[in-house]
C-alpha cells in the first residue's frame, strides 16, 4: 500500500474542502498594476519560510468583524461574515445561507432561516471558517509531519514583496512549497496579498499533482462589516425544559430492573460519573441517577457485549448501583388523553400536528409508527388503505393516509439524556 504524501494529503483535503467553499474547478485570477521600487525578502527554508507564513496571516486567523469571499472562475460561491458572535454563510451557487449567534450563553444555528436550533458543534464550526480556510489551504502543510517531510523530499521557498500598486502601498507573499513522489511532481503555491496596515486582501492557492491542478481565490473585507438575523423563534431543547427533581421510588437499578419482561429491556445510558436509567411508576415517568463507581465501571465496560449474558452479567452490575438523584420528566411528556384524541385520525393529522414520524414497520395492511415531538417518543399503530402495496417502494411519507388505532408514549430520545 502506497502511504499519501504531505503534497497529494493536502491537495486531495483542499479539493474536498473546495467543493464547500469553491465548487471546484475554478479558476482565478490575481492580477496587479505594475508595482515600482519593491523591497522583497526571501526565504529557501521549512522555518523561514513558516516563519514568513504564519506572521503575515496572524492577523487574519483573528480578525472579527471580517468578510471572506470564495470564488469560482470568476464568480463569488460563497459569502462568510463574522461579526462579533454573530456570523453568516451565504453559499450563493447552492442555495443556502446559514446563520450562528450566542443567546443566553447559548449557541445557536440557523438553517432554514426562520428557527434557531442551539448547535455548539455548528456555531463553531461555522465561526471558524477563516480559519479552517488558512489551515486546510494555507499553513496546514507546515504540520505535516517530519518523516513524511522527507519521504516527499520537499523543498520550500517564498518572496515577501513590499511595493506601490496604483499608489497604494502593498505586501505580497507567495510562497511555494514542492516535491516529487511516486515519480509525479506535486506544488502548492501561494500568493497572499496585504494592504499597507498588514490586513490580507486576497488569496490565491495554486496547487498541483501530477495531472491534477486546481486554483482557488479568496478576498477579505473588515470596514462596514456586520450580519443582521432574520426573525427567528427559538426550537425547543431538552435544556428548555425545567425538570422537577423528585425523591426517588427506587433504592438501587435493581427495582428497574427486576419488573421488565422478557421481551423488555431497561432504557439508560452511561457517562464516566454515572448511570441514567428511565421508567415508569404508578403513571408517572422518571429519569433515576445512580452514580457509578470507577470498579463497577471497570467490570461493566470489560463485558463482551456479543456473549449470550451480556445483559445478564450487566444488569448484575447496574443493578446493585444505589440511586441518589430522581427527576420527574412527566409534564414533559403529552398526556395521554391528548394521544388518545388521534384515534381515528390520519398519520398525516400527527404528523401536521408537529410529530416528527422517526420509523414504521407495515405488515398485512396493519402498521406500528414512530414518532417524535420535543425529544420525546410515541409509537402508534394504523391501518392501512386496502389499495396500499406494503411490497412497494414507500417512504413514511406515504403513510399519511393509514387510520390510528393506538398512541402512547414511549420513551425520551437518548439526544434528551441525561435530564439535569
Amino acid at each position: 500500500m502506497k502511504r499519501r504524501t504531505p503534497v497529494k494529503t493536502i491537495l486531495a483535503a483542499a479539493l474536498a474542502l473546495a467543493l464547500l467553499l469553491t465548487a471546484c474547478g475554478g479558476k482565478a485570477a490575481n492580477s496587479q498594476a505594475e508595482s515600482s521600487a519593491p523591497s522583497v525578502v526571501t526565504a529557501e527554508t521549512r522555518e523561514e519560510v513558516k516563519a514568513l507564513v504564519e506572521a503575515f496571516y496572524a492577523d487574519l486567523a483573528q480578525a472579527n468583524p471580517v468578510c471572506m469571499t470564495s470564488y469560482s472562475g470568476d464568480e463569488a460561491s460563497t459569502v462568510f461574515t463574522r461579526d462579533g458572535d454573530r456570523s453568516c454563510t451565504d453559499g450563493l451557487s447552492y442555495g443556502y445561507v446559514y446563520y450562528t449567534f450566542i443567546e443566553d450563553g447559548k449557541k445557536y444555528l440557523i438553517s432554514d432561516g426562520e428557527t434557531a436550533y442551539e448547535d455548539e458543534f455548528m456555531y463553531d464550526f461555522m465561526t471558524e471558517s477563516v480559519n479552517t480556510m488558512l489551515t486546510m489551504f494555507v499553513t496546514g502543510i507546515f504540520s505535516a509531519e517530519d518523516e513524511d517531510e522527507a519521504d516527499a523530499k520537499l523543498t520550500y521557498s517564498a518572496a515577501r514583496t513590499e511595493k506601490t500598486v496604483d499608489g497604494a502601498a502593498v505586501t505580497e507573499l507567495t510562497y511555494t512549497i514542492s516535491g516529487e513522489t511516486d515519480g509525479e511532481a506535486g506544488s502548492m503555491t501561494v500568493t497572499g496579498t496585504a494592504d499597507a496596515s498588514g490586513a490580507v486582501t486576497d488569496i490565491l492557492v495554486e496547487m498541483a499533482s501530477g495531472e491534477e491542478s486546481e486554483k482557488m481565490r479568496f478576498t477579505f473585507e473588515y470596514d462596514g462589516v456586520s450580519v443582521e438575523l432574520p426573525p427567528y423563534t427559538v426550537a425547543f431543547t431538552p435544556e428548555s425544559l425545567a425538570y422537577e427533581h423528585v425523591e426517588s421510588p427506587f433504592a438501587t437499578l435493581q427495582e428497574l430492573i427486576d419488573p421488565l419482561q422478557e421481551d423488555e429491556s431497561l432504557f439508560y445510558m452511561t457517562d464516566d460519573e454515572n448511570v441514567y436509567a428511565v421508567c415508569e411508576k404508578d403513571g408517572r415517568q422518571y429519569q433515576v441517577i445512580a452514580p457509578f463507581p470507577e470498579e463497577a465501571r471497570a467490570d461493566y465496560d470489560a463485558l463482551d457485549f456479543f456473549a449470550d449474558d451480556y445483559q445478564e452479567k450487566a444488569y448484575a452490575i447496574l443493578g446493585a448501583l444505589a440511586v441518589e438523584d430522581c427527576v420527574d420528566l412527566t409534564d414533559a411528556v403529552i398526556p395521554q388523553e391528548e394521544l388518545d384524541a388521534f384515534a381515528g385520525k390520519t398519520v398525516q393529522d400527527v404528523v401536521d400536528a408537529g410529530f416528527e414520524g422517526t420509523g414504521w414497520s407495515v405488515w398485512e395492511g396493519d402498521a406500528t409508527l414512530y414518532f417524535s415531538k420535543d425529544y420525546m417518543e410515541y409509537t402508534a399503530t394504523a391501518a392501512m388503505p386496502e389499495d396500499f402495496d406494503e411490497e412497494s417502494e414507500f417512504e413514511f411519507e406515504d403513510l399519511g393516509a393509514g387510520v390510528i388505532g393506538e398512541m402512547r408514549f414511549s420513551a425520551p430520545e437518548y439526544a434528551a439524556l441525561p435530564m439535569r
